[in-house]
């Protein structure tokens, strides 16, 4: 587990398992043998605070606490329940599924009466995974919720048929136990009669009657005639099969207490009777009469032996019966449960196939419209290659045509020029002459009003040549 980004309750409570874990393994577990109960509630509480905090990996916390008491654990994470959203109390119970009996089982034992107030639904479905097998488990399940508020929320108006079954035998089995009490068993026999009522167990009615009966007759006269009052009108031939007699015309809940029926004697069996004596008579005994009296007593003796002996006989037989009938219940729940398991499955591989089948046509349209897209790519792709080429000659007759027009206007260019620049020789040429038309010939005396002359010409030349933008820097 990561700590970073955690509460500073979190992180100590973090840091006080993780010690705890420690010192568990250096004293072989001596130190839980030794803890007080003050010190396993504060273990509760920082378990709920690792549990409830959304940041922490439930897997990892569970591999990381797993030496501590499975009960410890369990009364921690119900004890987080409430703050645990829908998805990390789903992942928790597949978990405690895929555990070990041994180690799955004190955990749920913990959680369901703990939940089964307020999460009525989590607590059934942990119900019907534990193993009530297990004495210690179903001694624990016996005192903590063998009441009928806690009944209650055992019995959903949704739950199928098989698990209603499955929830009154595991019911009845816990009431096997030696921590039941007479109000609990009570209870469990109310909470059966109500669940036949309510979600029809015609068919299967008589096996859970089977399994009630031994039961009832456990129980206080005075419970047994409250439950008889408690059955409904319509199915008052329950009565014979849960309390061995008919219910009383009229008798319903609220009627007032309801009287056994009396029972006829079983036929050819007479009952003794004695003949009273007359007053001053006297009763001798002879010794032959006396002898066929102990011989009677005797041979009533032997017949009441083999009596007893045939009643053990029979009710060893019935608890065999009840046993096997109780067997072949769980046998039925289990094959209606693999029925039911069997049909989630056909659905869920259906879905997948449909799923499947929508996948696959999603994928090849998907296809399709990645080859429609390709195609036009394609075609996009040729018709800007031929584009591009139609350019490329478009440029390269551009290129040609600049080529020939920048040749031709060069020639003219430079024709112009020339022309241009005849003229202006021949127009300086002439400007020249003009100034220096009186210039003396050559190697003539340079006298001073010759170079008089000659510098007044010069200067005319330079002055010709500034109107023709013809510069001269002097000096």
């Amino acid at each position: 587990m990561n700590s970073t980004d955690l509460s500073p309750k979190t992180v100590q409570a973090l840091g006080n398992l993780r010690a705890l874990v420690s010192k568990i393994g250096e004293t072989n577990r001596d130190v839980l043998k030794k803890a007080t109960v003050t010190e396993k509630e504060a273990w509760v509480q920082e378990i709920a605070t690792l549990f409830a905090d959304s940041k922490l990996d439930v897997d990892d916390m569970r591999k990381e606490l797993r030496p501590l008491p499975p009960a410890v654990l369990g009364a921690g994470v119900a004890a987080a329940w409430a703050a645990m959203d829908e998805q990390r109390r789903e992942a928790h119970i597949h978990a405690l599924s895929s555990l070990s009996s041994g180690r799955s089982g004190p955990q749920i034992v913990a959680l369901i009466p703990r939940l089964i107030d307020k999460f009525p639904a989590d607590a059934l479905r942990l119900f019907l995974s534990v193993s009530v097998d297990n004495r210690e488990q179903r001694d624990r399940l016996a005192v903590d919720i063998l009441t009928p508020e806690r009944l209650a929320g055992l019995l959903q108006p949704a739950s199928p048929e098989w698990q209603v079954l499955k929830v009154v035998s595991k019911l009845i089995t816990l009431t096997e136990s030696l921590k039941a009490t007479a109000a609990g068993r009570f209870a469990v026999v109310g909470f059966c009669v109500r669940a036949a009522t309510e979600h029809r167990l015609d068919s299967d009615w008589r096996e859970v009657a089977s399994q009630l009966r031994g039961l009832i007759s456990s129980l206080p006269e005075s419970h047994q005639r409250s439950l008889m009052t408690s059955v409904p009108p319509d199915r008052r031939e329950w009565c014979v099969e849960l309390f061995g007699q008919p219910c009383q015309a009229g008798a319903h809940p609220g009627s007032g207490t309801v009287g056994p029926v009396p029972v006829a004697p079983p036929t050819g069996v007479e009952e003794p009777s004695a003949s009273p004596k007359q007053p001053g008579s006297t009763a001798t005994v002879k010794p032959e009469e006396s002898a066929i009296a102990d011989d009677l007593d005797a041979d009533l003796a032997k017949l009441l032996a083999g009596l007893r002996r045939q009643v053990a006989t029979i009710e060893r037989a019935e608890r065999e019966l009840a046993v096997f009938r109780r067997e072949r219940l769980d046998l039925r729940l289990q094959l209606d449960q693999a029925r039911s398991e069997r049909a989630r499955v056909v659905e869920e591989a259906q879905s997948a196939k449909r799923n499947l089948e929508d996948s696959h046509e999603r994928m090849a349209q998907k296809v399709r419209e990645l080859g429609e897209r390709d195609r036009l790519a394609a075609k996009r792709l040729e018709e800007a290659q031929q584009g591009a080429a139609e350019h490329e000659r478009e440029v390269a007759r551009q290129r040609e045509e600049f080529a020939a027009d920048r040749a031709a206007w060069v020639k003219r260019v430079e024709v112009n020029a020339n022309g241009r620049l005849a003229e202006f020789r021949n127009a300086l040429g002439e400007s020249l002459s003009r100034v220096i038309g009186n210039l003396p010939p050559r190697n003539s005396p340079a006298s001073l009003d010759l170079c008089t002359l000659l510098l007044t010409r010069l200067y005319e030349i330079l002055s010709e040549l500034e109107r023709k933008d013809i510069h001269v820097r002097l000096g």
